[in-house]
């Protein structure tokens, strides 16, 4: 009998610890609502109670890192305007944003390698995310379905594009597709009508589009004007343009296209090489130091910070495009008559 009770109470006792390890305990700090992962490891966001319309993620509670949004933390929130996520973030849960009908841009830090599906379906003010500074490696089912994305840049990282993850997104216009994408659901884009895939001409997302109808451009034939010095590309040399160089050389501010370092260097030093050289030179031409002009090549003989050249690179944001290609109309076969 004793051995009997003995075992029920081990039992129970199980029962007990497995109830509480599993209990979605909640914790307020400031405006978060917070819940503890892995036995206080990290912490996820589960709601915020604030009144900004601009927020910023919270990234530390106490020691301990906040690196997850959680399943619909932010569902039918009808006053944020902007989120800026912080370099910690690492996970976006599904539908975290469902709903959110007033969220017009979302900032992701590069931590960021995981954005579940649903996570923004419904926002449909959402016009602005930064999926190119991610490490994201797919773009799941719906999750910006019904928003109002005017372009997306996917990384490099990315390999696919699951089912209706850009469905109903009337306003998006140029989605830009790397190589590494080797698979795109057949609904991913139903109801954007207006995009435009933009591609090298070797993608998987060229055949895509192709065979569902959707116009593409081919980023390795674009070609376009560009001002030597102009870093951050608003066709003008300014003390902006110094700057950038020295945060992209700190590593505080992303390359992603590499234009930086191309319109950056090329005019200066020509090693090929972003260099705090080239930072220099800029503030001292734009002080009126003498800069010298440099050989580019046989064909330009002497340019000077300033001066516009035409190259061909892999630029689509502000570019002068090519039409894009209309895939070739597909004739009904022909019936033989009686």
């Amino acid at each position: 009998m004793k051995k009997i009770i003995s075992v029920m109470l081990c039992l129970i006792m199980l029962f007990a610890v497995s109830v509480s390890a599993s209990a979605d305990v909640l914790v307020q700090y400031e405006d978060w609502l917070l819940s503890d992962l892995d036995n206080g490891a990290a912490w996820e966001i589960r709601g915020y109670s604030g009144d900004d319309t601009d927020i910023t993620l919270i990234n530390y509670v106490g020691k301990v890192r906040v690196i997850s949004v959680g399943s619909l933390a932010f569902k039918d929130n009808e006053q944020l305007i902007s989120v800026t996520g912080v370099p910690l973030l690492q996970i976006i849960k599904e539908y975290a944003f469902l709903n959110s009908v007033t969220l017009k841009t979302v900032i992701l830090p590069g931590t960021v390698y995981r954005i579940d599906r649903g996570a923004f379906f419904g926002a449909n003010a959402l016009e602005s995310i930064n999926l190119q500074d991610t490490s994201i490696t797919s773009v799941s089912e719906d999750t910006f379905r019904d928003t109002s994305l005017k372009q997306i840049i996917l990384p490099d990282s990315c390999g696919s594009i699951g089912d209706s993850a850009f469905a109903g997104c009337a306003s998006l216009t140029k989605a830009v597709i790397p190589n590494s994408v080797t698979e795109i659901a057949d609904d991913a884009f139903d109801g954007a009508d207006s995009v435009v895939i933009y591609a090298n001409h070797d993608a998987y997302a060229i055949e895509y589009a192709a065979a569902h109808n959707i116009p593409y451009v081919l980023l390795d034939e674009l070609t376009l004007s560009y001002c030597f010095g102009d870093a951050d590309g608003d066709g003008a040399v300014t003390i902006i343009d110094a700057t950038r160089i020295q945060r992209v050389l700190a590593d505080l501010e992303p390359d992603e296209d590499g234009m930086s370092a191309l319109r950056g260097h090329v005019c200066f030093d020509l090693d090929g090489e972003l260099s705090i050289l080239d930072a220099t030179r800029i503030q001292r031409w734009l002080a009126d130091y003498t800069v010298e002009p440099v050989q580019v090549d046989e064909d330009h003989p002497a340019v000077s910070v300033g001066d516009e050249l035409t190259r061909t690179i892999r630029l689509w944001q502000e570019a002068e495009a090519p039409a894009a290609t209309e895939p070739a109309a597909t004739e009904p076969a022909a019936t033989e008559s009686a």
